[in-house]
């Protein structure tokens, strides 16, 4: 097995490292939508975890779980970001509302917190898919020159 041969695992990782991370944006993404189409909204019985995360070593984010009782009176909990202005008004009513959905009711998002679209996976996709599909072609081409 030659070098060209041996290298080309690399490109055919991150293709499908990009199809991965893609398929997990766009669910994402459909979550989110079904969330505002038709999540049911509750309030929060009470907030059990409400920790301060560091990222990076200076940026610092509070991290919320609060429980939740679902229309079929399932309790469960929905983890999320807030940012100092919820942080305030939590201090004063520690109750938030949650979205979730009806027939996947772990599908939840606490309405005000910095948790909703993020679309980091999707653009990651992206980029690793365009990435090696521009590398396998310059690949195809060389190999097609070469012959």
């Amino acid at each position: 097995m030659n070098n060209m041969n041996k290298s080309i695992y690399v490109p055919i990782f991150f293709l499908l490292f990009g199809l991965v991370a893609l398929y997990f944006g766009i669910s994402e993404r459909m979550e989110n939508r079904a969330l505002q189409q038709s999540g049911i909204v509750v309030s929060s019985l009470d907030i059990e975890g409400n920790t301060d995360v560091v990222i990076n070593g200076s940026h610092s984010v509070r991290e919320i779980t609060p429980k939740f009782k679902t229309q079929k009176g399932e309790v469960l909990i929905c983890r999320a970001t807030i940012d100092k202005e919820m942080q305030a008004e939590l201090s004063v009513n520690p109750i938030v509302k949650i979205r979730y959905l009806a027939d996947n009711p772990k599908v939840c998002h606490v309405i005000g917190s910095d948790d909703s679209g993020n679309s980091t996976p999707f653009i990651l996709g992206i980029i690793a898919i365009l990435g090696s599909l521009v590398v396998l072609v310059n690949r195809a081409r060389k190999k097609g020159g070469d012959g």
